[in-house]
């Protein structure tokens, strides 16, 4: 048997980076007007708990660098709200805090993107769920929500997952 074969250099490798990246969907929820009231009194705030598993895995918890999450709302109600998040860990202890996000009444297309870098926040990883706050800012006038005039407060938040692979 005869072949012809150049000598492979398997120093190549070395030094190679692949930095792939990922995208999943966070959250998305849709709230209507009966969610912020109660027998007539107005609920100044909603809050959820979620589970968060996208960094259960050795490949997130040894090679992601950074999270850039991106947050869509429509806000089809007169009145502000005010979006918290925050990642807990496993005791509920919070260890990674997102930027408020501060809608203003009547908002169509309201964008807003923060970004985790793991090197400034390693706690991050140890982050087993994720709770949102949404809280109803005071109408001006002193008036209540009407529950018969339908009108949804609509979130989406997705993020991409930066990793670096040696």
């Amino acid at each position: 048997m005869v072949s012809c074969v150049k000598d492979l250099d398997f120093d190549q490798s070395k030094g190679f980076e692949f930095k792939p990246m990922y995208t999943a969907t966070l959250m998305y929820f849709d709230l209507n007007q009966t969610a912020f009231v109660f027998q007539n009194t107005e609920v100044l705030e909603v809050s959820d708990t979620l589970a968060f598993s996208l960094l259960n895995n050795k490949t997130m918890q040894n090679q992601l660098e950074k999270v850039e999450i991106l947050f869509k709302v429509e806000n089809q109600f007169n009145r502000d709200f005010k979006i918290e998040l925050d990642f807990l860990d496993n005791q509920d202890k919070v260890v990674q805090q997102i930027d408020p996000i501060e809608v203003p009444g009547n908002a169509t297309n309201y964008e807003q993107r923060f970004t985790i870098n793991i090197a400034n926040s390693p706690e991050f990883l140890t982050s087993t769920k994720l709770k949102v706050s949404i809280q109803l800012k005071p109408s001006s006038d002193g008036s209540i929500l009407d529950i018969t005039d339908q009108k949804v407060l609509s979130f989406k938040s997705g993020a991409d997952f930066y990793l670096k692979i040696q």
